[in-house]
């Protein structure tokens, strides 16, 4: 048992301080684009990265084509043409931009 002399160790951040840094948190989403109404699709950067990497940069209007159909496929309930179309411009941006 700690002497009063003794400092304590704090191992779990006190909850102000999580609420801190939560606030910060969402703050955060706002200069990258957050949007109350998100798409009915979810890019999953990581995979998309193993794929592009898998790929090996051949061509990158196909690649994309590729993953929408894919994506589309596993998630037919969300599947329409405004939305097929905003997620292969939302991977186009991401891998061209890297």
């Amino acid at each position: 048992m700690p002497t009063k002399t003794e400092k304590r160790l704090h191992y779990f951040p006190s909850l102000d301080s999580l609420h801190k840094h939560s606030i910060l948190f969402y703050l955060n989403f706002y200069p990258g684009g957050f949007r109350k109404n998100p798409e009915p699709f979810r890019v999953h950067y990581q995979l998309l990265l193993i794929s592009w990497n898998k790929w090996a940069g051949k061509d990158l209007e196909e690649f994309c084509k590729r993953e929408t159909l894919s994506y589309f496929l596993f998630n037919a309930k969300h599947d329409s043409p405004a939305n097929r179309e905003a997620y292969f411009n939302e991977i186009k941006e991401f891998i061209s931009g890297l």
